[in-house]
């Protein structure tokens, strides 16, 4: 299924990395969560905000990493919160993002 790459924030290209997009939103739960989590031995489903919910850090690692997604590294992280800062955010289809203070 293809992605809306508007859901997504665009890290750009530098000389360490590819372009990266990154969500804008929290795993919500859905049939393919389902599946990942009952591999990993996971009772999953949405907390109150419409995401999936009490799950630690390392159960949300491992569930990223079996729907085959990454995680941003500490330095990456950086990163990406600088380009928040700046008002220069595009979304993944060249949109620029609305700062919001």
């Amino acid at each position: 299924m293809p992605i809306d790459l508007s859901q997504y924030i665009l890290l750009k290209e530098t000389n360490e990395h590819p372009d990266l997009l990154i969500a804008k939103n929290r795993l919500a739960y859905n049939a393919e969560v389902d599946k990942a989590g009952k591999k990993l031995g996971l009772n999953l489903q949405n907390n109150t905000q419409g995401y999936i919910g009490h799950i630690n850090w390392e159960l949300a690692l491992k569930l990223n990493n079996e729907l085959g997604g990454f995680t941003l590294n500490p330095k990456l992280f950086a990163e990406f919160l600088k380009l928040l800062k700046s008002g220069k955010a595009f979304d993944g289809t060249k949109n620029k993002l609305i700062q919001v203070n």
